[in-house]
């Protein structure tokens, strides 16, 4: 089956906020009768759904991070060679993002499944975002930031967190897409622009940005799917299939 691509999100302003520690979820929310992605901000102790048009995701120096001596990890980069990593589990002083389809609009709207995608990177170096199993097995890959193809299918009611690895300090922008699949009905589609500003001295040095619009009815599932949750995960790739 053949996913049509997310609509490009339109010019959205500047970082006018940060956020640079504690937790916060992407997900998708049904309001002023439209879907959008929205930000689960639980930063400041009390938890409010927001628009991320606006918001700068700081992750601080304090997130650095070197690679290990471990061939399992060479898709990050070489040995010794420093990351900013948001931690699949929280570390006092560096942001914790995941996402999450708790919303009480999807049961409202009879949700039954919720394909993520994450895509159209723009920055000075790599994004990857993966799960970590502690040496138990290989890291598993989920996104480059760079392939729409590239998707985890997630139930209602889900929260998850993985690894988010920047190769490079500086400033990023990356497109947060989730495509709903009612009970009745045809797929439709969010997207929103995603600001990173990694290290402590990063600044915004972007022309362009996108901002959170609905992307409107798609025709079919993605071609790849991962399907994502807090502890067991299956990962179906196109090319061959694995199974946990």
């Amino acid at each position: 089956m053949l996913a049509l691509a997310p609509a490009p999100a339109a010019p959205s302003p500047p970082s006018t906020s940060e956020l640079r520690d504690g937790h916060a979820d992407l997900g998708p929310v049904y309001q002023d009768g439209r879907w959008q992605i929205q930000l689960k901000d639980d930063t400041s102790g009390t938890t409010r759904w927001r628009d991320p048009a606006g918001v700068g995701l700081r992750i601080s120096d304090a997130a650095r991070h070197p690679l290990p001596d471990d061939s399992d990890y060479a898709f990050l980069g070489s040995p010794g060679d420093e990351v900013y990593l948001i931690p699949q589990t929280q570390v006092s002083g560096v942001l914790w993002l995941g996402w999450n389809t708790q919303h009480p609009s999807l049961d409202r709207r009879q949700i039954s499944d919720v394909a993520f995608s994450l895509h159209d990177l723009t920055g000075p170096g790599n994004l990857h975002v993966y799960l970590d199993y502690s040496g138990f097995r290989a890291p598993q890959q989920l996104w480059d930031g760079t392939d729409v193809t590239q998707t985890i299918d997630v139930l209602p009611g889900v929260h998850t967190h993985a690894n988010w690895a920047f190769s490079a300090p500086g400033d990023y922008h990356a497109v947060f897409t989730a495509t709903l699949t009612p009970r009745d009905g045809d797929k439709v589609s969010a997207s929103a622009d995603l600001h990173f500003l990694v290290s402590d001295s990063a600044t915004t040095t972007a022309t362009s940005s996108r901002s959170s619009v609905p992307v409107g009815p798609v025709a079919a599932a993605a071609a790849v799917v991962v399907t994502a949750v807090v502890v067991p995960v299956v990962a179906r790739r196109r090319r061959r299939g694995a199974r946990r």
